[in-house]
């Protein structure tokens, strides 16, 4: 699906932009208040049709009940998440310039064999061409803001220790290379839970920082 293709952030994965209003203590029509901005139901519903058109991608059952009530939580709290970045890397003047923009818009529509095919998702998904750049620019600032936040981070080189405990999961789960055959997967593997934790705790902290409010049963 495009909105899959242009919103490729492991942890963040609401696509639609939140609503510019701000809250005037009317939250009809509001899932939840961000810092005094509000994300519209609407927005949730389309994040909710794309959850829904995901699970029948993968052959699996939309959830009911509360696993719904569940899944609901997670899609409000991912789009406060989304809300909360986006608004950090503006309040670092981090951008997205035409450039990036149009290298990525170019590798989106390349996604899809040919430029008819890109157009027929466009369509399909009610999005014109403004949008879906005004998306990519979000996930692009997103990118930069996280990259500098692992930065910053100074994450220390794996120790042996995590490699060989990392190791030990692998060959619980089947895995029979020796561990200096896959040492080097193993690294990688390290530093990805390692950035990971850094972005998770980045945006812990965001959300301890803000004023949310939540109204999606209200």
């Amino acid at each position: 699906m495009l909105l899959a293709a242009v919103a490729g952030l492991a942890f963040l994965t609401a696509c639609a932009a939140s609503d510019d209003s701000e809250s005037n203590g009317d939250s009809q029509g509001s899932v939840a208040v961000v810092n005094g901005k509000q994300i519209s139901r609407e927005d949730f519903d389309e994040q909710m049709e794309f959850a829904r058109a995901t699970y029948e991608q993968q052959g699996v059952a939309f959830p009911a009940g509360l696993e719904l009530a569940r899944l609901e939580q997670q899609v409000v709290k991912q789009m406060i998440q989304q809300e909360l970045v986006l608004a950090e890397a503006d309040n670092r003047d981090i951008d997205a310039s035409d450039e990036e923009i149009q290298t990525r818009y170019d590798e989106t529509a390349a996604s899809f064999g040919d430029e008819a095919a890109f157009q027929q998702a466009l369509a399909a998904e009610g999005l014109d061409e403004a949008e879906v750049r005004a998306l990519l620019a979000d996930n692009i600032k997103i990118q930069k803001l996280l990259a500098g936040v692992i930065s910053e981070a100074g994450l220390p080189a794996p120790s042996e220790e995590e490699l060989r405990a990392i190791y030990d999961e692998y060959t619980q789960q089947g895995g029979t290379d020796a561990f200096e055959n896959v040492r080097a997967d193993l690294e990688s593997e390290a530093v990805s839970r390692k950035e990971n934790a850094a972005v998770v705790a980045f945006v812990e902290q965001l959300e301890a920082d803000a004023d949310v409010e939540i109204l999606l049963n209200q």
